[in-house]
């Protein structure tokens, strides 16, 4: 489905974007809103012929929490009432769920997830766009 104007990320330059299946969640935001936000940034919005593969997106989301993590252990406060230790793995299973961290780190794990896909073309990481996605993560997660 098309929608036309705004969203939570501002207008896009189309015009259009699509509505994703677990961005209505009545939940909340999902682990695929990130991954959603993030083609948003990244203008990779033509489902079926996506530049940056699902896999290779749910990767970096999950290489972000794992920083986000190391970083700011605190973000999964909740996890570790359980005893748990781990840091959630996020698979196309559990993408739908809603988003078991502080919605305050929603923005930085787009900017992460955003980064680290550009970091995987010379043409982001010769002008600089990539560095600077990663290096808003991390003034992000250390300024909450």
């Amino acid at each position: 489905m098309y929608d036309t104007g705004y969203h939570a990320t501002g207008y896009y330059q189309t015009g259009y974007y699509m509505r994703s299946q677990f961005q209505d969640s009545l939940l909340g935001p999902t682990w695929y809103s990130i991954i959603f936000e993030a083609r948003v940034q990244l203008q990779d919005g033509m489902e079926g012929c996506y530049r940056y593969p699902d896999s290779m997106l749910l990767n970096i989301l999950n290489r972000g929490l794992q920083e986000l993590g190391r970083m700011r252990p605190d973000a999964f406060f909740t996890h570790f009432l359980d005893n748990d230790l781990n840091v959630p793995e996020i698979t196309e299973v559990t993408w739908g769920a809603e988003i078991s961290v502080d919605l305050a780190f929603m923005p930085p794990l787009v900017l992460y997830v955003v980064g680290m896909a550009e970091a995987s073309e010379d043409d982001y990481v010769t002008d600089g766009r990539a560095m600077g996605h990663l290096t808003m993560f991390k003034s992000y997660v250390m300024g909450l």
